[in-house]
């Protein structure tokens, strides 16, 4: 079975029948992701979903869905049990007007064939935000539940039962757990890997435990001690949704549950025990049903109602405190049989079956657990994830190590039991999973963003192939190579070039190479126009195609509408070489013609400010030299109409910033110069 893992902008895939591994760069911006049987998949912010046949390490297709599509949104997705198809839902927030919520979201769903990379049915006008992804029932139907809420009058939690073939609905739903004004609980946490069983938390419900006591501990004047309280959650059975049971996930201390007492007057803990232990005694004596709204802080003893720091206190733990133990990340996976799921608090980790049987509270005696660790309380070692086994076990990793656990129903679940070194599977390895996969990553990328051109033969039919070859691999994909924004061109033939040196080599090329230098230049422009700029060297601010714009503009100045869309897409505030190199070679190639005047203003209305200022144009570059002995009015009217888009574009607040630079300066024709573009183009209220 093929098993996909992501880190650094990498996939890979491991499971291989011959144990090799297949090591692939994401699509830009990756949302998403999955492998089934051996279809791959995964999808970017950018609206592109490609697939992948993951063993023959190839793409099958690619979809790419409208403006609307998956951009800009959250998404989820899964493979059909059959590995056929992708469900794929995007989420639009179009519920929100004025940065509030005024509706639910509203969703689509596609139905893709992985086979054929095409969409097979489509579903719109479904709403809200799906906290469980998607899940597909053993008879193919899917279920997907989501949260109400926009409406404070009827906040629910839903569950609808999608058929994705005829698209036939069917919904049904519970009140959702919430006080107005004040809290919604978290809906379902969590289901069955078959949908069948549905887990919410159960604020109607905190049950305290007393530990017994022996007779001997008795005679000594013993007390059954801190009680210990249960966190509860409910079982809904699906579909439509019915109540099953309650059932204990963990047995914790009152220490879980939140801060100290308000104001530190309760350095020994007695009000807070006596608070939480009102709380327990209330919700057991008013034996709320399941769907009952939560506790109110009018509901507890006057001692504590009537109290207006303690009830600020108690909305904020009573409902915050313990969400902080019952969300989405303590719940750790499901038995592959969906009747019990893995449960954390503190490291400790339970099995909790459906039937309401539960194991102790787990650790491994090989690590132990700090006793009086955060807070006071008893911490183990932290655990990043469990894979479940069948029989109740489970494989628990922990950093380098992991451990198997046995969740096998205890009759004393608050105990904290350790698993014994003799029987917990233990294994460790040189480094964490993350940190090889990050190291494998950075292996991979190395030569990932190396793009090799062959030159075959030589002479200026070669070169021309060459050209036009990277001319072909100018598109889209190209932004998949980059590393760090960087991708390295490099020309293979006789001799091996970089990128700089070979465009540098076409200065004494035959002229025929320039139109084809032309179209590779124009392409780029074409392809970063809705991507972020790329670059040879980025630590030294040199673009990609740098040194082919700089060749091009030396050596055929017809070229300028070309160069200035290059100039456009450049990054101007980390890329240097185009208005530090490029310009300044261009000038000392062609000299001061009226075609290069015009361009070097063009250059200083850009702005390219991190690389040189209108003063060093005028004065180092020897513009003031160059016009001279033109009318500035004259240069004025023939620069605005040549550069007519740009500064149309941009604005006219660099003539202000031109005026700065020269204060305090004898500038007189510069000073005419600007006051004709000041006629020309009046200034922008802004």
């Amino acid at each position: 079975m093929l098993k996909l893992e992501s880190s650094n902008g990498c996939f890979f895939i491991t499971g291989y029948p011959d144990g090799g591994e297949w090591i692939t760069r994401a699509l830009p911006a990756n949302i998403g992701k999955g492998i089934v049987g051996r279809h791959l998949w995964h999808y970017g912010s950018d609206g592109k979903l490609g697939i992948f046949d993951a063993l023959e390490r190839g793409k099958v297709g690619h979809l790419k869905f409208p403006p609307n599509g998956l951009h800009g949104a959250t998404h989820c997705s899964l493979a059909s049990r059959d590995g056929r198809h992708l469900y794929l839902v995007e989420q639009i927030r179009s519920g929100f007007e004025a940065g509030k919520q005024v509706g639910p979201d509203v969703c689509v769903l596609r139905m893709i064939d992985l086979e054929r990379a095409e969409i097979v049915a489509q579903h719109d006008g479904l709403h809200g935000r799906f906290f469980n992804g998607i899940v597909e029932r053993p008879d193919g139907k899917l279920l997907l539940n989501w949260n109400d809420h926009w409406s404070a009058d009827s906040r629910k939690h839903w569950l609808m039962l999608l058929d994705p073939r005829s698209g036939e609905r069917e919904v049904s739903t519970i009140p959702a757990a919430s006080i107005p004004g004040l809290y919604t609980g978290l809906g379902f946490i969590s289901c069955s890997p078959d949908g069948r069983y549905w887990v919410r938390f159960d604020h109607t419900r905190l049950p305290a435990l007393y530990p017994q006591t022996s007779i001997v501990q008795k005679a000594f004047g013993k007390r059954s001690g801190e009680p210990f309280y249960g966190i509860t959650f409910q079982i809904w059975e699906a579909f439509p949704l019915r109540f099953v049971r309650r059932v204990t996930a963990a047995w914790v201390k009152v220490q879980n549950f939140g801060a100290d007492w308000p104001g530190d007057t309760d350095s020994d803990g007695t009000r807070r025990r006596a608070l939480w232990a009102a709380i327990s005694d209330t919700l057991r004596r008013q034996n709320r049903e399941p769907t009952d709204p939560p506790l109110l802080l009018s509901d507890l003893p006057p001692l504590f109602s009537s109290h207006d720091e303690l009830g600020k206190f108690v909305e904020s733990h009573v409902y915050g405190g313990i969400n902080r133990l019952v969300g989405r990340d303590q719940l750790l996976g499901w038995q592959p049989d969906g009747q019990a799921f893995w449960f954390k608090v503190n490291g400790f980790v339970s099995c909790v079956g459906i039937d309401g049987t539960i194991s102790p509270r787990l650790f491994t005696e090989r690590r132990g657990y700090n006793a009086h660790g955060y807070g006071d309380l008893p911490q183990a070692p932290t655990v990043y994830a469990v894979e479940a086994l069948p029989d109740r076990k489970a494989r628990v990793l922990m950093g380098t190590e992991e451990f198997i656990y046995d969740g096998k129903p205890s009759a004393s679940p608050h105990l904290l039991v350790g698993v014994p070194m003799s029987n917990d599977g233990w294994k460790a390895y040189q480094e964490r999973r993350d940190d090889t996969l990050l190291r494998k990553s950075d292996e991979f990328l190395k030569g990932a963003n190396r793009l090799v051109i062959r030159v075959e033969g030589e002479g200026e039919a070669a070169l021309i192939k060459a050209i036009d070859a990277l001319t072909g691999k100018m598109t889209a994909s190209i932004y998949r190579r980059e590393r760090d924004s960087e991708v390295k061109i490099v020309f293979v033939g006789k001799e091996t070039l970089e990128e700089a040196a070979f465009f540098d080599s076409l200065m004494d090329a035959s002229p025929a190479v320039l139109p084809p230098l032309a179209r590779l230049i124009e392409r780029f422009v074409e392809v970063g126009a809705s991507n972020d700029f790329l670059f040879s060297v980025g630590e030294e601010g040199i673009g990609l195609l740098a040194s082919a714009v700089r060749t091009l503009g030396v050596r055929d100045l017809s070229a300028l509408p070309t160069i200035k869309r290059y100039g456009r897409l450049v990054d101007p505030e980390h890329e240097y070489y185009f208005a530090g190199q490029t310009v300044t070679a261009m000038i000392a190639a062609h000299g001061w013609t009226d075609d290069m005047v015009d361009f070097v203003f063009w250059v200083a209305i850009m702005g390219y400010f991190n690389t040189v200022s209108f003063s060093q144009i005028w004065s180092n570059w020897g513009l003031r030299n160059a016009v001279a002995g033109q009318v500035p009015k004259t240069v004025a009217r023939r620069m605005a109409v040549t550069n007519a888009d740009l500064i149309a574009q941009r604005g006219t607040r660099w003539i202000a910033t031109w005026q700065q630079e020269i204060n305090g300066r004898d500038e007189t024709w510069l000073e005419a110069f600007l006051d004709e573009l000041r006629m020309i183009r009046p200034p922008a209220a802004d």
